[in-house]
């Protein structure tokens, strides 16, 4: 809210010094013209006195061309150093959101998360290669005694392991302090 007082103050400033430049560059204008309009009429001092109001107008119009670009610097100065505030503003937000992150997540946690999700891992390749329909079953079979009638049937129908996909799910858990100190 202050930078915005400041800033409209600033450019209400600089909204006057433009039109004050173009008043006296005016006045500087007029003052040539009579000054040679005396000059003709043989008005002497009149003539001089004209020229001293237009060196007059021109230094302040200077003056005023200076004070303008010292505002325009303000206003510049004022803009930035709002865009810093709210920028700092905007990382101090984004500490607060990391820290509450970095507190609801621990080391702990994402280790047994990520144990949990490599023993799945490891139990699907297994079941993936058990499952594998190049695997030749009437051998393992043969080696579990089964009989030669059941061996038969088997041998005429195609086993192949079903090949749909198998989906993992992975469940987030918050852990939440009760008043006593002990954890969920």
């Amino acid at each position: 809210l202050f930078f915005f007082f400041k800033q409209k103050t600033a450019y209400e400033i600089l909204s006057g010094l433009v039109g004050s430049e173009m008043c006296i560059r005016d006045r500087a204008k007029d003052a040539i013209v009579r000054a040679k309009k005396f000059a003709k009429a043989g008005e002497k001092s009149k003539a001089i006195f004209a020229f001293k109001l237009n060196k007059m107008y021109l230094q302040t119009k200077e003056k005023v061309i200076g004070m303008k670009n010292m505002m325009e610097s303000a206003i510049s100065n004022i803009e930035q150093a709002r865009m810093d505030a709210e920028a700092l503003e905007a990382l101090k937000k984004s500490e607060e959101v990391f820290k509450t992150m970095r507190n609801k997540v621990s080391v702990e946690d994402f280790e047994k998360i990520y144990e949990n999700v490599q023993e799945r891992n490891e139990m699907n390749e297994l079941m993936s290669q058990t499952l594998n329909p190049d695997t030749d079953l009437t051998e393992e079979l043969e080696n579990l005694g089964v009989d030669h009638e059941i061996k038969e049937r088997l041998d005429k129908e195609d086993l192949k392991a079903p090949t749909s996909e198998i989906k993992i799910e992975v469940k987030k858990y918050t852990i939440v302090e009760i008043e006593d100190g002990e954890n969920k």
